[in-house]
């Protein structure tokens, strides 16, 4: 073909050369860089140093020069003798220098090697590289005695000056990239290999010794090479600059049979029909690309190549596909699936398609490195230099590390002496307790700005089951509280958050793991209507938001472990819930490797090594993952690559473990998101999660001249470890030397009040009932703890506080600070004067508890929980192997049956406020039926409301009489928080409900939308305002 069209073969050489370029060369690779010695810092990794993407850039923009000319030419590789000028000077110099640096006699005058022999280091831990034991070897032929021995080699075909020009120049050139191409290759290769422990330091200052050599000659010979290049033809100019040549100039003129030519070149095994669509595509692509370059700008060839581009990308096709995304569509990338507009939109189709692509090229030991995660020891935490869970690079195709860390309260900090280096945020309680998704989003981004400043790129959260069991030991690590609309709307706020920065967003634990005991082999045995009006919907919205990935849990679902269940992973979550992410198994939550088959796509934390008496523990061993067909792996590691390429990630690929100790030291409490220091932002959330419970007589606030004296007791008043600040398990975060205590806060705040505080010398009662006769008011802070792995054995106060809450509430007016991890019993409530609560408040907690006291801010939270009137009120832990949901959709605030002391949704301010002229809205309303509702300050004190709407269905239908028995008198719907009203301003409310919140399911009909309903408006599940009847017009 290319003998029949001579007179296009110039463009065909140009354009293959851009198809090559296009699929391999668009990959964000920095231009020339500075020269840094940055990377001598102790356990930097080469990959690092901006000198390393220097030449990896020029490599990679090269690296199939070579094979395209010879394919173009007709000239075959070997038939001229490579380029001599200034190698010989530089290997001498280099060889000079080296030996000097060791204090030997040069032997530039001796008969030497070209020292091709690559470094290696020993698996013994002893290195074969010593510093002048290699270097770029000579690009030339030479004798023994120096000289060079041309050979001309007679041109092939006939013309071929007039196609390549100076034809010598050019092999010359040529040859001295493939010398590059080897060397750095070698060098890539031997830091690869330098993984022994004991040459991590020896072996690293050696390498970077070599390096610095090797980059002195890249230069010294490049910068030559390079102005060279510039008169050269457009195929091999090389500009540092640009990653590419804009080979798309009109005056170059393609036409359709040059891309015809180019099409046959690159991908011979192509049909002509196709060569001939392709081709066709490609020059319209172009064509109008010129009528509209004038307002598009430089951006729009790429655009319209990627677009019109219609065969299976090569090469580096993910960052190719990336790079293609329309500029619209960014939040689809990083969002997953929800636009600027705000509406739902399919999840990346291109992301996907690359993803299909490379698994293609993937060899089966870089599929299994992809399904099954490593470098878990065997003592519950991460190898040094790696993270809880990990996946190595796959550098020939861009596919960075997976590097997973836990994300209970922030960045778990599981490297030696590295604790206290990453902020302690509220606890995922906390957080629901602030009601407010703008702020959940804001604290998400924070979490995503620590993570990858930790060298991590996954965060294994939110946790969002919604509770069952108010004793559920894990409790304070949901997000969703105890309400499943509640959850939804702020995990797809978290999710959406963490993602914006370019981290992958986990959600957890799928599904229905709402209890410790018996975690690991208990079976929940739960009716679909439960399963989707309930337990389901934060996870739905986590998979609308575009979440990357979901971890299943240990627990089984009607019989069948969840991590195996192929009913909930491929059915309801792939199916059902169109989740296009990777699910990855909870921490040796895999039992058997048919899982792959059923909907699991990693296994977690993979295989653990050198386990006493056991050697390797895990399901995908070598022996076992070689059984399973490539279909299922491929099914598993393309989602995977689909969430690692629609976020982007092998763009910013990081450090690679285990050269990460330096990320996972870093402090990243200092740290900023959004222009907010990450301390603000958990103060912020810390007091936006304090929850007004009871505040008689307006004690509350304190303020100058009310109050003289006040005493602070308690067993979390003074606890200087800050044990109640954040829970126990794999979502521990220590908090770092800003946090105070309650009593530090307080008494700083009460200096500048004029107010004196007194504290007792020890712990007992009685000291502390003593104390409270000679004050004007006691502040009595509990702490109470929960930990991961075990259920809380009641929901008493413990350590007798209780009985010290009511010593003292005799004495003085008392107010209860309650540091708690969930439901709490609190049979002294009407003693006492004022009580607050915050579910574990991070590192701000005893801040926030003194900026609460006196007024710096009015109180926004409200409970995301009732907490129980005794402990009879509540769903209780399940002992048996077996825990049936029998209560269904009946718990909480649901139950007609539980009593609460402070119902779900309870919060007071230090102000108060009226509903009135609650109506349904018909002008303008888009959804299935709209309300407005008018709310009033009628207080003293500025202050924000939160409207909460639950619907009631009169008249349920779909099911028959036990399912109408089953449904709840009320259900949360919609929440709407006002702005800070002053007092006597008022402000209108609008509440729209989305057809689907007005349906109820029924296993044999599915979703029935209702035809009756009453929105009822107020202040907790128990304190409704304002009712609105609504019927909605449903066609037979």
């Amino acid at each position: 073909m290319v003998e029949e069209h001579k007179g296009y073969t110039s463009e065909v050489a140009d354009a293959a050369l851009l198809i090559e370029q296009w699929n391999g060369v668009k990959n964000n690779f920095k231009p020339l860089t500075p020269i840094t010695s940055s990377y001598r810092q102790k356990d930097v990794g080469i990959s690092g140093d901006p000198k390393f993407h220097e030449m990896k850039h020029f490599l990679t923009s090269h690296s199939h020069q070579d094979r395209l000319v010879a394919r173009a030419t007709g000239v075959s590789e070997g038939d001229e003798s490579p380029r001599k000028e200034g190698v010989d000077i530089m290997n001498s110099k280099a060889r000079q220098l080296a030996h000097e640096a060791r204090g030997m006699e040069s032997p530039v005058s001796k008969t030497s090697s070209n020292f091709t022999a690559s470094p290696r280091f020993a698996l013994t831990g002893t290195s074969t590289l010593t510093s002048s034991s290699w270097v770029p070897p000579a690009a030339t032929s030479s004798s023994q005695s120096g000289e060079v021995s041309p050979t001309k080699v007679e041109s092939p075909r006939k013309g071929r000056e007039v196609i390549l020009g100076e034809e010598a120049e050019v092999r010359r050139r040529l040859q001295w990239r493939e010398e590059l191409d080897r060397n750095l290759r070698r060098l890539m290769t031997d830091v690869e290999l330098g993984r022994d422990p004991a040459m991590k330091h020896h072996g690293h200052k050696m390498v970077c010794d070599q390096f610095d050599r090797l980059y002195g000659w890249f230069k010294d010979a490049g910068d030559k090479e390079v102005a060279k290049e510039q008169q050269g033809p457009a195929f091999v100019r090389y500009d540092p600059a640009k990653p590419v040549v804009d080979v798309f100039a009109p005056e170059q003129g393609q036409d359709f049979a040059t891309f015809s030519l180019l099409l046959a070149l690159v991908m011979p095994e192509l049909h002509h029909s196709t060569l001939l669509r392709g081709a066709g595509e490609l020059m319209s692509a172009v064509r109008d690309r010129r009528e509209t370059e004038e307002t598009e700008g430089d951006g729009g060839d790429q655009h319209a190549m990627a677009m019109a581009w219609p065969f299976p990308q090569r090469g580096f096709a993910p960052t190719a596909a990336a790079a293609a995304e329309e500029e619209a569509d960014v939040d689809v990338l990083r969002l997953g699936g929800v636009g600027r507009d705000g509406h739902t939109r399919p999840l990346s189709p291109r992301a996907r398609a690359a993803a299909k692509d490379v698994v293609g090229q993937l060899v089966e030991e870089e599929l299994h490195e992809l399904v099954r995660g490593s470098h878990f020891a065997w003592y519950g935490l991460p190898e040094p230099g790696y993270y809880v869970g990990n996946t190595p690079a796959i550098p020939r195709l861009r596919i960075p590390a997976l590097k997973m860390q836990d994300a209970g309260q922030g960045f778990r900090d599981t490297e030696f002496g590295t604790g206290g280096t990453s902020t302690a945020f509220p606890s995922m309680l906390a957080l629901a307790s602030t009601w407010d998704e703008d702020l959940v989003r804001l604290v998400g981004g924070a979490l995503g700005t620590e993570f990858k400043g930790k060298g991590a790129n996954c965060i294994l959260g939110p946790s969002i089951n919604v509770h069952r069991a108010a004793a559920g030991g894990r409790n304070f690590e949901y997000l969703s509280g105890e309400d499943g609309h509640l959850g939804a709307k702020l995990t797809a706020a978290y999710v959406k958050g963490v993602q914006e920065q370019g981290v992958i967003a986990t959600a957890k634990h799928f599904a229905f793991n709402e209890q410790e005991t018996n975690r690991m082999s208990m079976d929940a045995r739960i009716s679909e209507r439960t399963q989707w009006e309930l337990y389901y919907l934060p996870f739905r919205a986590a998979a609308e938001a575009g979440v990357g990935a979901v971890m299943c849990a240990y627990n089984k679902v009607n019989g069948t472990y969840a991590c195996h269940n192929s009913e909930i992973l491929n059915a309801d979550l792939r199916g059902k819930m169109n989740f296009s992410g990777f699910v990855m198994s909870d921490w040796t939550a895999m039992h058997s490797k048919d899982a792959l088959g059923a909907g699991l796509d990693q296994e977690q934390p993979g295989i653990i090594k050198k386990v006493p008496m056991l050697g390797e523990v895990g399901v995908l061993v070598d022996a076992v993952i070689k059984t399973l067909a490539r279909p299922v792996l491929e099914t598993a590691a393309m989602h995977v690559l689909t969430t690692i390429f629609r976020l982007r990630l092998d763009q910013d690929a990081g450090c690679a473990p285990p050269n990460c100790t330096q990320e996972l030291a870093s402090d990243q409490t200092k740290a900023t998101t959004h222009g907010e220091r990450h301390e603000d932002i958990a103060l912020r959330a810390a007091e936006s999660g304090i929850v007004l419970l009871k505040n008689e007589q307006g004690l509350l606030p304190l303020r100058k001249g009310k109050l003289h004296r006040i005493a602070v007791v308690g067993n979390a008043a003074a606890d200087e470890s800050h044990g109640t600040f954040v829970g126990k398990g794999s979502g521990f975060v220590k908090p770092d030397s800003s946090a105070k205590t309650p009593l530090q806060a307080i008494e700083e705040k009460a200096a500048k009040a004029e107010i004196q505080v007194l504290k007792p010398e020890g712990a007992s009662i009685e000291e502390a009932s003593s104390l409270a006769q000679s004050v004007d008011a006691v502040i009595v802070v509990i702490g109470t703890d929960a930990s991961e792995g075990m259920d809380r054995a009641s929901l008493g106060l413990g350590n007798f506080s209780d009985a010290m809450i009511e010593a003292v509430a005799g004495k003085a007016p008392t107010i209860v600070l309650l540091q708690i991890p969930g439901a709490v019993l609190m049979p002294w409530r009407s003693q006492v004067a004022a009580v607050a609560s915050q579910f574990m408040g991070g590192v701000a907690t005893g801040t926030a508890w003194a900026n609460f006291l006196f007024g710096h801010f009015s109180p926004r939270g409200r409970l995301p929980i009732m907490m129980p009137e005794t402990s009879a009120d509540v769903i209780p832990v399940g002992l048996d192997a077996e825990v049936t949901y029998a209560e269904g959709l009946l718990t909480s605030y649901r139950s007609p049956s539980l009593r609460a002391s402070f119902p779900f949704g309870h919060g007071l301010a230090f102000t108060t406020f009226q509903y009135s002229g609650a109506h349904r809205v018909e002008k303008g309303c888009e959804a299935a039926a709209c309300v407005e509702v008018l709310v009033k300050n009628a207080g003293q004190s500025s202050g924000e409301e939160l409207v909460q709407a639950y619907v009631h269905f009169p008249e349920p239908t779909g099911g028959d009489a036990a399912w109408v028995q089953g449904t709840p008198e009320i259900m949360l719907k919609a929440f709407r928080r006002t702005k800070v009203l002053q007092p006597d301003e008022s402000q209108t409310l609008r509440f729209d409900f989305p057809a689907r919140d007005l349906k109820l399911f029924c296993s044999e009909r599915g979703w029935v939308l209702q035809r009756k309903i009453e929105v009822r408006l107020g202040a907790s599940s128990k304190d409704i305002r304002q009712a609105v009847e609504v019927e909605l017009a449903i066609s037979e």
